[in-house]
């Protein structure tokens, strides 16, 4: 009910996304899509069920009126590649500074722009680089939000410019800030 009333509150052009961090049970999963099944706004329910129920999670992806996400699952699997290769049907919401072959997730962003979502949480200068160079190839708005670390010294000032692009910023940059992390 919260969450319908909210729905009801904001414009009708937005999208949102869920994410109840695994914290679903099935039978909670199956009444939220009873529920939304018919909720536009509603861009996707990401890790809904734990990974523990990846093969119940991943066949509800086919079926489920609601469009379903996965982001931890990405992680214990090893990258999105081998979520689509094992059978997911969803959107990835992709953490790349967590994941071990950039190549392979850049590779899969790439190929892939309209069901990736480039995602970080409280990265350091360097993960954030690489994650708006990820950015530019996905299709969907990032999961990019860094504005409370503006004040930083540690931060970059192009980082948080109305109109990011990619790269922000130079080498030189990146080079003079590994020299102050190293050297305090």
């Amino acid at each position: 009910v919260n969450v319908k009333n909210w729905l009801d509150g904001i414009p009708s052009n937005c999208k949102v996304r869920l994410d109840p961090n695994g914290s679903f049970s099935t039978s909670e999963l199956m009444v939220w899509l009873e529920e939304f099944k018919d909720e536009d706004r509603i861009e996707f329910i990401e890790q809904p069920l734990p990974d523990s129920k990846r093969e119940e999670l991943f066949n509800l992806s086919h079926i489920s009126p609601v469009p379903l996400a996965i982001d931890e699952t990405i992680v214990a699997m090893g990258g999105p590649r081998n979520a689509a290769e094992n059978g997911w049907n969803g959107f990835y919401v992709i953490k790349p500074t967590l994941l071990n072959d950039w190549s392979s997730v850049f590779n899969f962003v790439y190929e892939m722009p309209d069901c990736s979502v480039i995602s970080t949480v409280f990265e350091s200068p360097f993960g954030f680089e690489a994650l708006l160079r990820l950015c530019r190839y996905s299709n969907l708005n990032s999961g990019v939000f860094r504005s409370i670390f503006n004040h930083l010294n540690s931060e970059f000032v192009s980082h948080h410019e109305k109109q990011l692009f990619s790269p922000s910023v130079s080498q030189q940059e990146l080079d003079e800030l590994w020299d102050r992390f190293c050297y305090v």
